[in-house]
């Protein structure tokens, strides 16, 4: 499925930033450099002052002027953002138009300055072809320039909600219970104390650079969520009961980090940690066609997001659709008395 804009949304456009005037200037000031270097070759050196004074007029005053005139026309209609099999037809025709304008003015021109007769065909047809290729140069810059910003800023969203993923995802709450824990095992257990370190750390490292990383295989996913596991494990005991069934093909697909982990944070978070007789976490991983299916399942009963809640899930969701448009889906359901967590990615191998 494509999202395109049917309607485009009309705006205003900014405004013009200082690189903007100067390239501008610079890029009209070459061009009119070439008009003018072109004259003189084509008259062999005979030039008038009122025919580079038209030069001028045109290519360092009017072609600017026409030109920021498109920049607000491409806002104001919406063509800012439109996918390229609408765009191109509107460009053509604005090129084709513009072009065709110059030459008619400049003809007048040269026809007020010197009189009759006219510009032959095969001049103003050479002009026609000459300001064509300028306004095309200029429009492509123009728009190239703004995708590449717009790409930055989407990149830049995109960290920043992974950033706030990796914050829901590993939670004020599940840390402090961590270091409690570690604090009481100290004195007595002081080597399995010095192993809960270590897995924090190892979580905790991950989890920071996992937002360098757009995906990781899903062995390397689970690898983390075992040592998530096993801290808890610590705290509820024999509350947490786990079960992984992951098929070998499952293994090499590449996922978003931290993801998996989210899923089974939130099914420890509501399915045991309010239980006192515990409970269990299961995750079923398959390859099926073209696409990577994964299940986590805990037997608390399912729970509608609300506010307060499900905030990592959100994050979860917000981050699928950044990476992958519509082609990926992260469904929460209640199933059996229990709550099933069900993702559903494009398949993304090794090459």
């Amino acid at each position: 499925m494509m999202i395109d804009h049917l309607t485009p949304p009309r705006t205003r456009p900014p405004s013009p930033r200082p690189l903007y005037w100067v390239c501008q200037a610079a890029g009209w000031s070459v061009f009119g450099g070439y008009v003018t270097i072109s004259y003189l070759f084509s008259t062999g050196g005979r030039w008038t002052g009122k025919d580079i004074f038209n030069i001028v007029l045109f290519t360092m005053m009017v072609c600017p002027l026409l030109t920021h005139g498109l920049r607000s026309m491409f806002w104001r209609r919406g063509w800012i953002g439109l996918l390229s099999r609408r765009l191109l037809p509107r460009l053509a025709t604005v090129v084709v138009l513009s072009a065709v304008t110059l030459v008619a003015l400049t003809a007048t021109g040269l026809f007020l300055l010197h009189g009759p007769p006219w510009l032959p065909p095969f001049a103003m047809a050479s002009m026609t072809v000459g300001y064509s290729t300028a306004l095309s140069g200029w429009i492509y810059i123009y728009f190239a320039v703004h995708a590449s910003r717009r790409h930055h800023e989407m990149r830049a969203a995109m960290h920043e909600a992974q950033l706030q993923a990796l914050t829901a995802q590993l939670n004020p709450h599940f840390l402090f219970n961590c270091l409690n824990s570690i604090r009481a095992l100290i004195m007595e257990r002081p080597a399995q104390a010095a192993s809960m370190v270590t897995g924090l750390a190892d979580l905790l490292r991950y989890s920071l650079a996992a937002d360098r990383r757009q995906t990781v295989p899903l062995a390397e996913e689970l690898a983390v969520v075992d040592d998530y596991i096993s801290l808890e494990r610590m705290r509820f005991e024999d509350r947490l009961r786990t079960e992984w069934t992951v098929a070998p093909a499952a293994l090499t697909a590449r996922l978003p980090p931290m993801l998996v982990q989210t899923l089974v944070e939130n099914a420890v978070k509501h399915g045991i940690a309010d239980s006192k007789a515990g409970g269990s976490v299961s995750l079923r991983a398959t390859v099926e066609g073209e696409r990577l299916e994964i299940e986590v399942t805990n037997t608390g009963a399912f729970k509608a997001p609300t506010d307060g809640n499900g905030r990592g899930l959100r994050n979860a969701a917000e981050r699928l659709r950044l990476i992958y448009g519509v082609s990926a889906s992260l469904n929460v359901r209640a199933s059996g008395g229990g709550t099933v967590a069900s993702l559903s990615l494009p398949l993304e191998t090794p090459t």
